[in-house]
């Protein structure tokens, strides 16, 4: 249970190999859809009855299951948690750049999110459930962007952070050269005057018959750095009306991945 005390304290969950999953929703998709394994369940009396029927199948198998009262709850977590609801699941292995390179797909063209300094829990977890949406095989990203598998992160991306899978670049931005070096056209999204539109680039990909794709995303403000961009095939950028600068990194990865990956057989919304 100790692992369960001041969940806010993420480096203390890291060391251990443990991210911390919370709400119903999220915990649901960890115990049933996810590709980490759980290590425990933690919830108040109200949401374990709630969850019956999930918690009934951690338990057949073999998951512990931690019951409390709400008050008990949120002492031991050192916060309200309303949502009344917590895991543990183990990160697993880290992937590198080999791992990635095998989950692409010679017969579809893959397009991979690649994150640079991203340092907002609610980017990095928008991120991810723009890629879940756009059939992106991984997420990448450089040291300094916040981590996927952070409980806010996690929540803020409904869960998908859970799905789709995360490499960190360890070597950043050489990295980047290795991806290069594989295949891999790299395309920097920029608000800087040389950028071609992304109808552009999106028109050269099909024409050149490009294979995978990484769009490198940049922090707010900030933006790429000159150490990244120098490996990128192209620059691009979305054409806005005067006056508007530049776009959210999740509405700018979001416009981006819906005009490069070109999934097929999706639910229209």
């Amino acid at each position: 249970m100790v692992l369960y005390q001041d969940v806010r304290d993420a480096s203390l969950i890291e060391r251990h190999g443990l991210f911390m999953a919370e709400g119903r929703l999220v915990v649901e998709l960890l115990l049933g859809a996810s590709r980490h394994t759980v290590r425990s369940v933690f919830l108040s009396e109200h949401a374990a009855d709630a969850m019956a029927d999930t918690i009934g199948l951690a338990e057949c198998r073999g998951i512990p299951v931690f019951i409390a009262e709400q008050r008990i709850l949120n002492d031991i977590a050192g916060f309200d948690l309303h949502r009344g609801c917590l895991a543990l699941g183990e990160r697993g292995a880290p992937l590198g750049v080999p791992q990635v390179l095998g989950m692409l797909s010679p017969q579809r063209r893959a397009v991979l999110p690649i994150l640079e300094a991203v340092t907002n829990h609610d980017n990095v977890g928008g991120a991810m459930r723009v890629a879940a949406a756009f059939g992106a095989p991984a997420l990448l990203s450089c040291p300094r962007t916040a981590d996927p598998l952070y409980r806010k992160a996690i929540r803020v991306s409904m869960g998908h952070a859970l799905r789709v899978p995360h490499a960190r670049l360890d070597h950043w931005p050489q990295d980047l050269d290795r991806l290069t070096g594989a295949g891999v056209r790299l395309v920097a999204m920029t608000t800087d005057q040389s950028a071609e539109p992304i109808e552009t680039v999106e028109e050269r990909a099909g024409r050149e018959q490009w294979g995978a794709i990484g769009i490198l995303i940049g922090a707010e403000g900030d933006g790429l750095t000159p150490a990244a961009m120098q490996f990128t095939t192209a620059r691009a950028s979305i054409t806005m009306v005067p006056g508007v600068d530049s776009l959210n990194a999740v509405t700018a990865l979001a416009i981006v991945l819906h005009r490069l990956a070109r999934p097929s057989g999706a639910a229209r919304q």
